[in-house]
């Protein structure tokens, strides 16, 4: 179960880098529209334009970053609530695979 809190803390942590370009997506999207109102010169024009296509990407790939981890922590649940619901028949097949294959590494470095 250890494994799976740890697992939830990374979707958390990735969740907020996903939040973050949302909202620095947003912040652009606000200064573009700022410089939009307040078009004094064609530099002005050129970084509305910036800020606007910008806060687009930067919104569309949060918002996506955020769906995707949703949906790895909804499957890697899943995945791991099936394992742990192992019949005995698979349980006997990991006792027969962690025993032929713990002596292998002992066997490379020797």
């Amino acid at each position: 179960m250890e494994i799976i809190k740890h697992f939830e803390i990374y979707i958390a942590d990735q969740k907020a880098t996903g939040m973050h370009f949302t909202i620095f997506g947003v912040l652009l999207l606000l200064a573009a529209f700022l410089l939009h109102f307040s078009q004094l010169n064609p530099i002005t024009q050129g970084l509305s334009n910036g800020f606007f296509v910008i806060s687009i990407l930067l919104l569309g790939s949060g918002i996506g970053f955020i769906m995707s981890q949703n949906k790895l922590l909804k499957t890697k649940t899943e995945t791991y609530q099936s394992d742990q619901k192992a019949t005995p028949a698979n349980a006997m097949e990991i006792y027969i695979l962690r025993a032929v294959l713990f002596p292998i590494p002992c066997l490379i470095i020797s």
